[in-house]
């Protein structure tokens, strides 16, 4: 599905009690070349998703199994996507991780199996969204030292010898030094705060000890010096780590099939990471017109195809907006002559 060939495209998707739509391979330079229209299925049930197969195969062509639990076995992925295809549907499985060994195998014979009803890999869900507003962990590959970025904003630095280094938002660095880490001056457990002015406060299980006695490791003796080894200094360091994250998996699979995502923020860096097609997630009050922007020209820059997926408005019914909205929502990105996602109605 590249853009050459592809100007609009849409999937309905329903999510227990919301439905979404997305078109792919919507061709307006003549007449509609391919649409595929279809639900994704978040239940835990095979038999459920089967039903809704059954529901709605007369009206739709594509399948979407994004299960949380389901995709844990790929008999129960197996099972539903035959159905699926039998039913003469499409089929795009959702994975958020995978044993590369087993689903290597899984993935030549899904090709093999379902050719072109086989669409490709919906791997993980809002990568930039998730860095943005909740925890994400990034293993350094020279030194094997985690890096924690949590959903507040600070940063947690654990190395391999058990050593822990916060880096907070009010620029204090709490460090944790354990005891099978220090000389023999102590063996107690080191907590202690460095503050931008060179202060130090250890914690109260060693109040009477001096920062200098408690603290003896060469490269935590200052705040500059702990200062220094802050991981994500920067825009462009936490970019590259970003990118870098999950790079290896989606290079393995676009080397195998397409990739797909859907997210709400970081386009951009999606696409560097690997990505082939990228939904940007319309609703929550987002401003359609901005979403579309940021996702068409991060797309069309780097080669990529991209949608809009609209999801609900509300946490409590009716979940969607209305459906005039809707139908301006779909408008307004149709025009835009490539993926397209959004909701007609709620279906149970």
């Amino acid at each position: 599905m590249k853009k050459s060939t592809i100007i609009m495209s849409t999937i309905l998707s329903i999510c227990l009690l919301l439905t979404l739509l997305i078109i792919l391979n919507y061709d307006l330079t003549d007449n509609f070349e391919k649409v595929y229209v279809g639900v994704t299925y978040c239940g835990n049930s095979v038999e459920d998703g089967k039903a809704l197969i059954d529901k709605v195969k007369d009206y739709t062509n594509l399948f979407v199994l994004q299960s949380g639990s389901l995709q844990r076995d790929l008999k129960n992925v197996n099972e539903i996507g035959d159905y699926a295809i039998s039913a003469g549907l499409y089929f795009l499985p959702y994975f958020g991780y995978y044993n590369e060994e087993p689903f290597s195998v899984w993935l030549e014979n899904a090709k093999k199996k379902w050719g072109d009803h086989f669409l490709g890999i919906y791997y993980g869900d809002e990568p930039g969204g998730k860095m943005l507003d909740d925890y994400v962990e990034f293993e350094e590959p020279q030194t094997g030292d985690s890096i924690m970025k949590t959903r507040y904003g600070d940063v947690v630095l654990e190395k391999t010898d058990g050593i822990v280094i916060h880096y907070g938002l009010d620029e204090v660095i709490h460090l944790f030094i354990p005891a099978t880490n220090q000389d023999s001056n102590t063996s107690k457990d080191v907590y202690a705060n460095f503050y931008p002015n060179g202060s130090i406060k250890i914690g109260e299980s060693d109040i009477s000890a001096t920062a200098n006695k408690v603290i003896t490791l060469t490269d935590y003796q200052t705040y500059d010096q702990l200062l220094s080894r802050r991981p994500l200094k920067n825009i462009d360091e936490t970019a590259d780590q970003f990118i870098k994250k999950n790079q290896y998996t989606i290079v393995y699979l676009n080397n195998s099939t397409s990739t797909f995502t859907s997210d709400y923020a970081l386009y951009w860096f999606d696409y560097l990471s690997g990505y082939d097609t990228v939904f940007a997630q319309i609703g929550w009050n987002l401003t359609l017109n901005q979403q579309i922007s940021l996702i068409r020209g991060a797309s069309t820059v780097q080669n990529k195809d991209w949608g809009i997926i609209i999801t609900w408005k509300f946490t409590v019914p009716p979940y969607l907006d209305s459906g005039s909205e809707l139908f301006d929502q779909m408008k307004t990105a149709s025009v835009s002559y490539t993926h397209l996602t959004l909701p007609t109605k709620r279906i149970v």
